[in-house]
C-alpha cells in the first residue's frame, strides 16, 4: 500500500518514538526538510483512508472464509502455479517453437556492398 519511501519513513517515525534515547536524529537526517515530512505523511493519510474500507471489508471476509488469508512459510504456492493449463503453457510453447521456420530474410547470408 506505501511506497517504499513512505514505508522507511514511517519505520524511521516509529524508531524514533520509541523509548530510546537519540533515535530521532536519525529521521531528521533522512527527511530533513519538514515540508517533505509533512507531504509524506499526507500522502499517508490518504491512502490509509481509502484503504482502511478494504481492510475492514477483508477483515469481515476473513472471519468467514480464511481461504483469504495469506500463507506462510515455504508451502504457500501462487494460484497460477496449481492450474494445470498454466503448468502446460511451456510444454505446449516449446513443442510449437519446434516446427517454427526462420525467416527468409535471416536464413540468407547478408550480402557484400561494394564499388562499383
Amino acid at each position: 500500500m506505501f511506497s517504499p519511501r513512505e514505508r522507511d519513513f514511517l519505520e524511521l517515525l516509529v524508531r524514533s518514538r520509541a523509548p530510546h534515547p537519540g533515535r530521532g536524529g536519525e529521521l531528521l537526517m533522512r527527511f530533513p526538510n519538514p515540508i517533505y515530512r509533512r507531504k509524506l505523511l499526507w500522502g499517508i493519510r490518504r491512502k490509509a483512508a481509502r484503504a482502511a474500507g478494504d481492510w475492514e471489508l477483508y477483515v469481515r471476509v476473513a472471519r468467514i472464509d480464511p481461504r483469504v488469508l495469506p500463507e506462510s512459510g515455504r508451502n504457500a504456492v501462487p494460484p497460477l502455479a496449481v492450474d494445470p493449463l498454466v503448468a502446460l503453457g511451456p510444454t505446449l510453447r516449446s513443442v510449437l517453437r519446434v516446427g517454427r521456420r526462420t525467416p527468409a530474410r535471416l536464413a540468407s547470408p547478408p550480402r557484400s556492398v561494394g564499388r562499383r
